[in-house]
């Protein structure tokens, strides 16, 4: 905190638009320890060498994880909406408040102090070391981002794996049905081939029964002819024998004409020889 600085917040109060280093939210940032304040990035000596450190009051509240680009803590509840009252930077034992309303902090004190070469020396160690750690953390962040890397990439590799066996599984069981829908294919045109068959035997058996049957009215037919022929056989022999009859009806006929005739000759024989007979005795 320079010394204008300090004027400014000591007649306007807290103002979060001047905020720098907005790494939990664009709030005002207020440090649990006045040994972060009084570093010196933060605390900036005057022409006398002259540093200053504010001690306010702060209403924290409820507060949860700050992350950067917020403009107000986020909800406690989706159905409300009642917000956190301020934002940490770590949940467990927090060292850095963000407030967002600035009637949340008011300074009480003012703290003025110079800083002994010797001070200064520790700090600018402690600040070395700091960076040591924080260089240290950073490689560490660095490992365990390129662990959780590899550990993504393998998990991904994984899940490839198995969508790539999910895939071949899928495939598998595709060709299987299409193996399947192809036998039943098969089946079915071995039925409908059976069917076919089947059905040309039939037919084969109806038209072998229409041959036996044409071949049974043939032969009724040739019965029938054979029994008309017959028939007209017998017939003509009838025929045959009535004419016979008949001749031999005309032939006694003609024998009892030729009788009656010589019996009428006799007759008149016998007259002639009577008429004769008469005369002689005449």
């Amino acid at each position: 905190l320079s010394a204008d600085n300090l004027d400014a917040v000591i007649h306007q109060g807290f103002l979060r638009q001047y905020g720098k280093r907005m790494m939990y939210g664009d709030g005002v940032y207020f440090a649990r320890d006045a040994q972060y304040s009084a570093q010196e990035g933060f605390a900036v000596p005057d022409a006398q060498d002259h540093r200053y450190v504010i001690v306010a009051r702060v209403i924290v509240g409820d507060y949860t994880l700050g992350q950067q680009g917020m403009k107000q803590p986020p909800l406690k509840d989706c159905s409300t909406h009642h917000t956190y009252d301020s934002v940490v930077d770590q949940m467990h034992n927090p060292s850095m408040y963000v407030v967002f309303r600035d009637d949340h902090a008011y300074p009480e004190y003012i703290i003025t102090f110079r800083q002994s070469q010797a001070y200064l020396n520790q700090v600018e160690h402690n600040r070395r070391e700091a960076v040591l750690v924080q260089q240290q953390q950073e490689a560490l962040r660095r490992q365990q981002q390129e662990a959780l890397r590899v550990q993504q990439q393998q998990e991904a590799l994984r899940r490839q794996q198995q969508e790539a066996l999910r895939a071949q599984q899928q495939q598998e069981a595709l060709r299987r049905q299409q193996q399947e829908a192809l036998r039943a294919q098969q089946q079915q045109e071995a039925l409908r081939r059976q069917q076919q068959e089947a059905l040309r035997v039939q037919q084969q058996q109806e038209a072998l029964r229409r041959q036996q049957q044409e071949a049974l009215r043939v032969q009724q037919q040739q019965e029938a002819l054979r029994r008309q022929q017959q028939e007209a056989l017998r017939v003509q022999q009838q025929q045959e024998a009535l004419r016979r009859q008949q001749q031999e009806a005309l032939r006694a006929q003609q024998q009892q004409e030729a009788l009656r005739r010589q019996q009428q000759e006799a007759l008149r024989a016998q007259q002639q020889q009577e008429a004769l007979r008469a005369q002689k005795e005449a």
